[in-house]
């Protein structure tokens, strides 16, 4: 709706009719069918990386090649954190987290205690990041993550202001924030279908697993062909099955994963912004869902 009202103010071949059509073709909702329940959550939430990459762009002629790994690993670690100093979690929440620092881009944060008066967020190593937009982009989602009722429990606003502190954010913007993100969902919490189920969390992980497994199950020819060509992803994956990867080897399997998602159009949900948190679900799920053929060579390869 906004991007038709633009539309017709602007004449059709303008630059900025050009970025709208990018921003508008970008943001997603539920009309998709494979992608519905779980893309237009986490990747209109990271919508806004689009806008700050550009910004490298105008910067440097190019997006920096580190760039977007940082920051979404940057935009996770620290609502994983937000997220445990909920006051009052239920085990969905805890699945949540569990699902936030399984995720192959995020492994080093997982031992950070919150909880703690030295919860040791300066281990976010978030120094990267000096532009203002990007600093108020991270309180923003924090302060997300964090909204229930809108209500913000003491815990709860002290790891607002210490991360705002941290990243040499304003108190007043912290505080504009929360008034802001509560006033938003509370005008629109019914047209955010997010917010439509009894227990939206649940709902959130429940459906980003199946829809995991609708991916595989959809892809399944595919996807053993691709993977039995690698005797590397196929070894790593049985040690999956096993015990926890090492850091290394995550990124390793994470690589070879995105390279194959990289063939395989459907698959694509994986490369957005948020796609790293899927990462975990499709390496849990592959051995059990390909067990004829893909189980028997990792066996051979053992």
């Amino acid at each position: 709706q906004g991007y038709s009202l633009f539309k017709k103010i602007m004449h059709e071949d303008s630059t900025s009719i050009t970025l709208e059509k990018i921003i508008d073709s970008r943001v997603q909702t539920n009309i998709d069918i494979i992608n519905k329940n779980f893309s237009h959550i986490v990747t209109n939430a990271l919508l806004f990386i689009d806008v700050l990459a550009f910004r490298q762009y105008l910067i440097h002629g190019e997006i920096p090649e580190k760039y977007l790994i940082k920051i979404e690993e940057a935009i996770i670690s620290i609502v994983s954190l937000a997220l445990k100093t909920k006051t009052t979690k239920s085990k969905y929440d805890d699945l949540l987290i569990k699902l936030f620092e399984t995720s192959v881009r995020y492994s080093k944060f997982s031992s950070v205690n919150v909880q703690s008066q030295n919860f040791g967020m300066d281990e976010l190593q978030l120094d990267y990041f000096t532009y203002i937009l990007e600093k108020q982009y991270l309180v923003d989602m924090a302060g997300m993550a964090l909204w229930s009722d809108g209500v913000i429990e003491k815990n709860e606003a002290y790891f607002l202001y210490k991360l705002a502190e941290l990243i040499d954010i304003p108190d007043n913007f912290v505080a504009e924030s929360m008034e802001n993100t509560n006033e938003f969902i509370t005008k629109f919490k019914q047209e955010i279908p997010y917010f439509n189920y009894s227990n939206p969390v649940k709902h959130f992980y429940n459906q980003t697993t199946q829809t995991v497994v609708k991916l595989i199950v959809r892809n399944k020819n595919r996807l053993v062909k691709e993977i039995l060509e690698s005797r590397e992803l196929m070894v790593l994956l049985a040690y999956s099955t096993q015990r926890d990867l090492n850091e290394k080897e995550k990124k390793k399997v994470r690589k070879l994963l995105l390279d194959i998602c990289k063939t395989i159009p459907s698959l694509a949900i994986f490369l957005l912004p948020g796609g790293s948190l899927l990462l975990p679900i499709f390496i849990k799920f592959i051995p059990t869902l390909l067990p004829s053929s893909f189980n028997e060579n990792l066996e051979n390869e053992d």
